[in-house]
């Protein structure tokens, strides 16, 4: 039985879309390993790759922070796994993503 941790593979060079937890919603972030967070905050970048842990490593990162309208480029980054509330792909990549894989 597969738990498709095995598909992850096929995400990669994929855009995505994370929002990224408050601090009081993540058990274990503290300030000296995440800093600058702030409410509402969400990423966006291409997923390079993934560890067993499923933290995930994104490259042309852009940081939105929707309370006051900032957009910083960030470049390569870790996200911890523990950061993450939610991950998105638009529709289309991910139709895009299904056929071709599903041809493999």
């Amino acid at each position: 039985m597969t738990n498709g941790l095995d598909k992850l593979d096929y995400f990669i060079g994929s855009a995505l879309y994370i929002k990224v937890k408050k601090p009081h919603e993540s058990s274990n972030v503290t300030t000296d390993n995440i800093t600058n967070l702030k409410n509402n905050r969400s990423i966006k970048g291409i997923l390079v790759a993934s560890d067993c842990d499923l933290n995930l490593l994104l490259d042309q990162v852009v940081e939105y922070n929707e309370s006051n309208s900032i957009e910083r480029e960030l470049g390569l980054v870790s996200v911890p796994r523990e950061t993450i509330k939610s991950i998105h792909i638009l529709k289309s990549d991910m139709n895009t993503l299904m056929s071709s894989n599903y041809k493999k």
